[in-house]
């Protein structure tokens, strides 16, 4: 039963951050491009993120949200939605709009 309620977690965990992918994908729909600069500024900070889920350093990518994102979700609820079962994986990067406003 404990291993269920751990799998619960997991699946509920990881459509949170498709959401919230989707989300944020979504509300940079109509935004300026960015400059190759910017860009290469903004692949290098994802993967640095996705370096500390790969190393399930939590904590440290509770830091990588926004401010706004903290407020709302301490960093105990948020790494409480984590699982150590899920290996995590970067695949690819694409960027296809940001807007940092």
């Amino acid at each position: 039963m404990l291993r269920n309620f751990h799998d619960i977690r997991a699946g509920v965990a990881g459509t949170l951050l498709v959401l919230l992918l989707a989300v944020l994908l979504g509300g940079c729909a109509d935004r300026d491009q960015l400059s190759e600069q910017e860009r290469a500024a903004l692949e290098q900070r994802v993967r640095e993120r996705w370096q500390t889920l790969v190393d399930r350093d939590f904590e440290k990518t509770w830091e990588y949200s926004t401010p706004a994102f903290r407020r709302i979700f301490s960093k105990s609820l948020y790494l409480g939605n984590f699982s150590y079962a899920t290996e995590w994986e970067l695949t690819g990067i694409e960027v296809l709009n940001y807007d940092a406003r």
